[in-house]
């Protein structure tokens, strides 16, 4: 493995989606817009996001942050498919008591007219542990560059940065 490229991202795990669709009509029960959705998409985002722009890049890239328990969630199923689907290799820590970080935007002619964020900002003490562990195995010296990501939603704290 060349380990010139190699890049190794840290920080907030985020899953992106967007309900999109180009007709609408006013609700009668309430004055909001009723959307006829066209499309659903997921995209990663935050420091997955980061990673996978970098790895299109020609980067090989490590990504180490946090997600909730698959089994408690489908949003963290969507974001682990995405990674699948991206080849991204990760130090994923999952925990069940955590949201995986999801922004649902809805998209109405190509303009957004909602956000919802599903989202704590910590994450448990157990997972920053794990996080700790799985740093300190990597062989920094392969490493050209590390990407700090931080969205404020718990992983990157004093004791990460200084490791």
């Amino acid at each position: 493995m060349d380990y010139k490229n190699k890049t190794f991202v840290i920080g907030d795990l985020i899953l992106d989606e967007y309900i999109v669709g180009k007709e609408y009509r006013i609700s009668d029960e309430a004055p909001v817009p009723i959307v006829k959705v066209d499309s659903f998409l997921t995209q990663l985002g935050g420091a997955a996001n980061v990673a996978n722009n970098l790895k299109k890049l020609g980067s090989d890239v490590i990504l180490c942050g946090a997600i909730g328990d698959p089994s408690s969630g489908y949003s963290a199923i969507r974001f682990l498919e995405e990674m699948r689907k991206n080849d991204l290799i990760t130090f994923c820590i999952s925990e069940q008591p955590m949201k995986t970080t999801t922004k649902s935007r809805v998209i109405i002619k190509n303009q957004q007219v909602v956000r919802f964020d599903y989202e704590d900002n910590f994450i448990p003490k157990s997972a920053h542990e794990e996080i700790i562990e799985k740093i300190k195995i990597i062989d920094f010296r392969t490493i050209s560059l590390i990407v700090v990501s931080d969205y404020s939603k718990g992983v990157i704290n004093k004791e990460i940065i200084d490791l």
